[in-house]
């Protein structure tokens, strides 16, 4: 269910599909610290980058903020051109800790494309060249200025593929999960993510994949819990 379903599933529906009451599960030892995986191969050719917000919507229309300046968590994701993405859960958008994120999930020989955003200023010094689209202004797409990159296969300058990736962990979170605890938001980004990345194996081979990435490793739920809810 886990490999198959694009915007997740909920406990509920694992409960029912497995015949397993979560209340019925024995207690478990402490997980150990988790061994370093192998680093990931950075983006390359072209890739968008965008932040986005997750904590949910306004109760009330026009009197309570979305995204900056209110108490919900930044995301940000940088997803290469018909590729993979990275993404990660950021305790600000501030031009130094996103460049750092960048610097992290991006070959420096790529080409950024990003929203008007001020925290990217500066970034064609340290990559290929950076590109941008004003979303203020209502530009989604623009053509390239001048000789269109080969990567791009056709393709305009824009952000939405990056932006797609958000709406389906926007879908999730509203539509499966509902509500999360921001403790655990970026094992939530990071389920997304691994999903997005498999996304053109078939339903065999991701359910392969995914049971061979869980031998020898562990979480249990008693160890996701706060203090105070363990009895």
């Amino acid at each position: 269910m886990l490999t198959r379903i694009r915007c997740g599933v909920s406990d509920p529906e694992v409960e029912a599909e497995m015949l397993l009451a979560l209340a019925a599960l024995p207690d478990e030892e402490e997980e150990e610290e988790p061994k370093k995986g192998k680093k990931s191969k950075k983006l390359t050719k072209i890739v968008e980058a965008d932040e986005t917000y997750c904590g949910g919507k306004p109760r009330k229309k026009g009197v309570s903020k979305r995204g900056r300046g209110t108490k919900k968590i930044p995301v940000f994701a940088a997803v290469e051109r018909y590729g993979p993405v990275r993404a990660c859960v950021v305790t600000s958008i501030t031009g130094a800790r996103l460049k750092k994120a960048l610097r992290e999930m991006v070959d420096p020989e790529a080409i950024i494309l990003t929203d008007e955003l001020t925290s990217y200023n500066g970034l064609g010094k340290e990559f290929a060249a950076h590109h941008t689209v004003n979303h203020g202004s209502k530009q989604y797409a623009r053509p390239w200025p001048g000789e269109p990159p080969q990567s791009a296969m056709g393709d305009s300058l824009h952000t939405n593929t990056v932006e797609s990736f958000f709406a389906l962990i926007k879908r999730g979170l509203m539509g499966i999960y509902h509500a999360l605890s921001p403790r655990h938001l970026h094992r939530y980004i990071s389920e997304f993510q691994w999903r997005y990345n498999i996304r053109d194996l078939n339903d065999g081979d991701r359910t392969v994949l995914g049971i061979q990435l869980m031998v020898g490793k562990r979480l249990t739920y008693r160890q996701s819990l706060l203090p105070q809810q363990v009895q």
